[in-house]
């Protein structure tokens, strides 16, 4: 959004936050009206860990999310962004009990490649018949 608006990351952040807020809270408030409508009632788990015991855990996990955002606020592309914050989940991947290795890197990316197979054809389609029918609206507008 950014590149097609020439308005900066940062800007569209901040005028984005309060209706980004409003629907987190309206789909916060349908949840549990819906869960008092339907007499859902809380379940315990023992075994479920803390929040404490998950960050405490898994704390590294967010810095690929930091990475992304930063480099998006600092003026980076999109693209040139998600490779650096591809980069730093390997990273971040090193300071976890089971980091990655060359073979589990090289895994993710060949699985990266497959799965981004239809979303790369889908983009692709969009983006030609964008092309064909604008191409054919400034046909029609310049005799």
């Amino acid at each position: 959004m950014a590149s097609y608006t020439q308005v900066s990351y940062l800007t569209i952040i901040g005028v984005a936050a309060l209706p980004a807020l409003l629907y987190f809270i309206s789909v916060a408030m349908f949840v549990r009206i819906e869960a008092k409508r339907s007499h859902a009632v809380k379940l315990e788990d023992d075994a479920a860990p803390s929040l404490k015991d998950v960050l405490k855990g898994g704390w590294h996990f967010l810095l690929p999310l930091i990475v992304l955002v930063a480099a998006l606020v600092h003026g980076f592309t999109p693209t040139y962004a998600a490779g650096i914050a591809i980069l730093s989940v390997v990273v971040a991947s090193w300071l976890s009990k089971h980091p990655m290795g060359f073979r589990d890197i090289l895994d993710a990316l060949v699985m990266g490649t497959r799965n981004i197979t239809t979303t790369a054809i889908l983009l692709i389609t969009v983006g030609l018949i964008v092309m064909v029918v604008s191409l054919q609206v400034s046909a029609i507008r310049s005799p």
